[in-house]
C-alpha cells in the first residue's frame, strides 16, 4: 500500500491491510512542521513488542515503526488510565483521553481489534478512550438521599397566615426534611428537573400545608418600561401662476398639519415556573417539580417542609420519597426522559417522645441491615446467566418457581406484608430472612404508633 501527500503539505498514514494473525500493523511517516512535545507531569514508562517504551502522561512514539498489536493496544490504554491528563501523539496524529478512566479487562478484550480495518493506532485509542468514558459515566449515576430519621414539632395552626379549627383528637405537627441530589460524572446541564414525592403510608394523616409553593422566576429584574411615539404629517401645497391682458398674476397656498404622541409604560418581565407543588393521593402526600434555573441549581440539597394533622395520640409516622430526575432528549424533539429514580424511607418520631425516637431508631437500623443483606444476596437474574443449563431450565419454567427476583428488596419495603415476606423467605439466606424479620416486627411497631 502506498501513501499519498496532500497539497497542503500534510501527511498520511499507511495502513498494512494484509490480513495478520495476532495484530494490526500501522506504519505512520514524519511530518514536515516540527512536534511541540509538551512537558509530562509525572513519568511512566511502558514497553512494547519491539523494545521502544512510551511515557506517560504523553507518550510519543517513533515514525517509520510499526505498532498496534492487540497486547500494544492494551497496554496503551491502560498507561492513559493511570495519568491524571493522558495524551498520546503521533508524529501526525495526537488523541487525548480522558482522565480518571480505568478500563474494565474483560470489556477490552471484547474490541474486535484483531485483523479490524483501522486508519491508524490513534484511531483505536480514540475506540478504546469512548468505551471508557461511557463505561465512567456509568460507574457514578445519579443519587438522592434523605436523612433514615426525621423529627416532628407540634404547632398551633395550618399554615402561616391563618388559623382555622381542627377535629376534636388531631393536631398539626411540622416536618422539615432535606432532600439531596447528586450528579455524579452528569453535567448540571444534563438534567431538566427534578420531581420529588413525599407521601405518609400510614393512612391517618392529611396534608394541610407545604414549602416551598409553586414560584415564578424571570430572568430580568423588575419591571420591563416600554415606549412608544407615534409621528404623523400632512400637508398641501398649491401653486396658481395666470396671465391676462396686460395683467400677471400668481396664487400660492400651504396648508400643513403635524402631531406627535408618545406613550410611556411598564410591563411586568416574562416568568418561567421554576417550582411547581401540590398535594397528591387525595391530599395523603405532597410532590414537588423542581426545574433548572440560574437562580436555582438542582445538585445539592432541596428543604421541605410540610405540615401534617395527625391523631392525637399519634408519635410516630413513615414516609416513602420518589425521587426522579429528568433529562430533555434532543433526540426527540425536547421531549423530557427519566434517567435516574430512587425510592427512600424516612421514619419520623415526636421530637418531644423519647420512645417514639428509640422506635424510629430500630426501624432505621433494620432497613439498613436488610439492605446489607440484600446486596450479598444472589438473585435469579443476576446469577441465572452464568450457566447456560440454568438459561434452559427458565426457558422451559422448570426453575422460575426457586429464582429470587432481583427486586426483591423494594417490594419488601413498598408492601410491608408478612406475606409477601413468606413467599420470598425459603428462597433467602439465613442472613437475610433474619434481617426481613427483624425490619417487618420494626415497622409494625413503628405503624401502630401512628394511629
Amino acid at each position: 500500500m502506498s501513501s499519498n501527500r496532500t497539497a497542503s503539505g500534510r501527511d498520511r498514514a499507511r495502513l498494512d491491510r494484509t490480513p495478520l494473525d495476532d495484530s494490526i500493523r500501522v506504519s505512520v511517516r514524519r511530518r514536515t512542521e516540527p512536534l511541540r512535545r509538551l512537558p509530562p507531569r509525572g513519568r511512566r514508562e511502558a514497553s512494547f513488542q519491539d523494545g521502544t517504551t512510551a511515557e506517560s502522561p504523553f507518550a510519543l512514539w517513533r515514525s517509520d515503526r510499526q505498532y498496534g498489536s492487540t497486547a500494544d493496544l492494551l497496554r496503551l490504554s491502560r498507561l492513559a488510565s493511570q495519568g491524571t491528563s493522558d495524551e498520546f501523539r503521533s508524529p501526525t496524529t495526537a488523541i487525548r483521553i480522558p482522565p480518571r478512566i480505568r478500563l474494565v479487562p474483560n470489556i477490552v478484550r471484547s474490541i474486535p481489534l484483531v485483523n479490524a480495518p483501522c486508519s491508524s493506532l490513534p484511531l483505536a485509542l480514540a475506540l478504546l478512550g469512548n468505551i471508557a468514558v461511557a463505561m465512567s459515566v456509568a460507574a457514578q449515576p445519579i443519587r438522592f438521599d434523605a436523612p433514615a430519621l426525621a423529627p416532628f414539632v407540634a404547632v398551633e395552626s395550618c399554615c402561616d397566615d391563618s388559623r382555622v379549627p381542627r377535629p376534636f383528637g388531631r393536631r398539626l405537627v411540622e416536618i422539615e426534611l432535606p432532600v439531596s441530589h447528586w450528579l455524579g460524572a452528569h453535567s448540571p446541564e444534563s438534567v431538566d428537573e427534578l420531581l420529588i414525592e413525599v407521601t405518609e403510608v400510614s393512612g391517618s394523616s392529611m396534608v394541610v400545608d407545604y414549602w416551598p409553593r409553586t414560584r415564578l422566576a424571570s430572568e430580568y429584574v423588575g419591571s420591563i418600561a416600554v415606549e412608544r411615539t407615534g409621528d404623523s404629517q400632512s400637508g398641501i401645497k398649491l401653486d396658481l401662476d395666470g396671465r391676462a391682458t396686460g395683467i400677471d398674476g400668481a396664487l400660492n397656498a400651504d396648508l400643513s398639519r403635524r402631531q406627535a404622541e408618545t406613550a410611556r409604560f411598564e410591563r411586568i418581565a416574562p416568568q418561567r415556573q421554576i417550582v411547581a407543588a401540590g398535594t397528591t393521593h387525595q391530599g395523603r402526600g405532597v410532590a414537588y417539580r423542581f426545574r433548572r434555573d440560574s437562580e436555582q441549581p438542582l445538585e445539592g440539597e432541596q428543604r421541605l417542609r410540610i405540615r401534617l394533622d395527625l391523631p392525637l395520640s399519634a408519635t410516630n409516622g413513615l414516609l416513602r420519597i420518589d425521587a426522579v430526575a429528568m433529562t430533555v432528549d434532543a433526540a426527540s424533539d425536547g421531549q423530557r426522559r427519566r434517567s435516574a429514580s430512587e425510592r427512600l424511607w424516612v421514619a419520623l418520631f415526636d421530637v418531644a417522645d423519647a420512645e417514639a425516637r428509640a422506635k424510629a431508631e430500630r426501624l432505621a437500623r433494620a432497613t439498613l441491615e436488610l439492605r446489607e443483606a440484600a446486596r450479598s444476596e444472589p438473585t435469579g437474574e443476576r446469577d441465572g446467566s452464568r450457566s447456560p443449563l440454568a438459561k434452559i431450565e427458565r426457558l422451559f419454567g422448570s426453575s422460575q418457581g426457586d429464582e429470587l427476583p432481583a427486586d426483591w428488596y423494594e417490594r419488601l419495603l413498598t408492601s410491608g406484608e408478612r406475606a409477601d415476606f413468606e413467599q420470598l423467605e425459603r428462597r433467602l439466606s439465613e442472613r437475610a430472612r433474619a434481617s426481613g424479620r427483624a425490619y417487618l416486627a420494626s415497622r409494625r411497631e413503628l405503624l401502630a404508633a401512628s394511629r
